[in-house]
């Protein structure tokens, strides 16, 4: 009887040792970068667009003591909108209502936006964030034309959603200026040059 109780108070003591070791877990969801939509001149093209259901999954980034969850989802969303919509003539949210490897008839082509990487640490009293976006290129009649990948840094000292928004507004201003070199985008503007 008397093993028992010390064993309780001694699990009791391991219990809270483990629990003290244990990762910092933050849900880090930027929120949409508040940028005006960009000053561009823009392209002569109909376009329809799309995102990957890979913008909407979490990233779970891991380090010794700390774990992130990067909810990228609505910010991605909201400065892509308003890229697109300043960049073309006229952009579709093609919102799942075409396959994903055809373009709906009169556009000129379909851009689909997906997250290949994310990431975030903090060093001291900094936050580094890091976002990779690969634009993909749709072809009129569904061939893959080219693939664009972006990447976005941020660094802030408030938060780790901070340094990520500042991460998708970077990708977001690389897009709206220099889309137009991309060799996709200069195929479909020669039909109308």
């Amino acid at each position: 009887m008397l093993a028992r109780r010390k064993i309780k108070p001694f699990l009791l003591v391991m219990m809270i040792a483990i629990g003290s070791c244990a990762t910092r877990q933050e849900i880090i969801e930027p929120q949409p970068p508040s940028f005006a939509p960009p000053l561009v001149e823009p392209l002569a093209l109909r376009i329809g667009y799309a995102f990957d259901p890979s913008i909407d999954q979490e990233v779970v980034v891991t380090t010794d003591d700390e774990r992130y969850d990067l909810r990228l989802g609505p910010a991605t969303r909201t400065a892509f909108e308003r890229v697109w919509g300043a960049v073309f003539v006229e952009a579709i949210d093609l919102a799942e209502a075409a396959p994903a490897h055809e373009s709906p008839a009169g556009l000129d082509g379909t851009i689909r936006l997906r997250l290949a990487a994310a990431g975030l640490r903090r060093e001291l009293d900094r936050y580094y964030g890091f976002t990779v976006f690969e634009l993909i290129f749709l072809n009129p009649d569904g061939s893959q034309g080219g693939v664009w990948p972006v990447r976005g840094d941020g660094v802030a000292a408030a938060s780790g959603q901070d340094s990520l928004e500042l991460a998708i507004r970077a990708v977001a201003a690389t897009v709206a200026t220099d889309l137009d070199r991309q060799p996709a985008l200069r195929r479909w503007r020669e039909r109308y040059d």
